[in-house]
């Protein structure tokens, strides 16, 4: 790139410890955001998002009653202990291992991590134990129907699980 370039690329190594440095000296605001008393609010990457598969019904039944509880299917949060998600790349595997028979009714909830962890549920993320990528998210508690940003529609296409929208 040249001289220039090799500036620009040490200035941004800077920046970046900079921001790690200020990160540790303000309070995390839910949602995103940093607070920092006298000085505003420093803008921070959003919450990441978390992904989970569940029947339509279900999902239906949770925003009547204002938190969602189902684990996993056919296992709530008393008998699992926290509710399974996943990573948006992990979610094909996901439905094909837990719905093998191809339910036509299923969809996704778009999880917002941080509203979550705002609404005092923990989100703890397993070891990868196989080694083949990252492990998956575990919400700690029922989750709140206001920490679910988009509902996301499926379609199996023969074998393949695909989000359509």
């Amino acid at each position: 790139m040249g001289e220039d370039g090799d500036k620009l690329l040490a200035v941004e190594g800077f920046v970046a410890v900079a921001i790690i440095i200020v990160d540790q000296a303000h309070r995390a605001r839910p949602g995103g955001g940093l607070i920092h008393a006298g000085h505003g609010t420093l803008l921070l990457m959003p919450a990441p998002l978390i992904w989970h598969i569940t029947e339509l019904p279900v999902w239906e039944a949770a925003v009547r009653s204002g938190s969602y509880t189902r684990a996993t299917r056919g296992r709530d949060l008393a008998e699992e202990g926290f509710l399974h998600a996943s990573w948006p790349e992990q979610v094909s595997k996901v439905a094909k291992r837990v719905y093998p028979d191809r339910p036509s009714d299923l969809v996704i909830l778009e999880i917002d991590v941080g509203r979550v962890e705002a609404a005092g549920i923990a989100v703890d993320i397993e070891a990868d134990v196989d080694g083949k990528g990252r492990g998956y998210p575990h919400i700690k508690g029922p989750l709140p129907v206001s920490a679910v940003l988009r509902l996301r529609r499926t379609k199996w296409i023969g074998r393949e699980f695909v989000v359509v929208a």
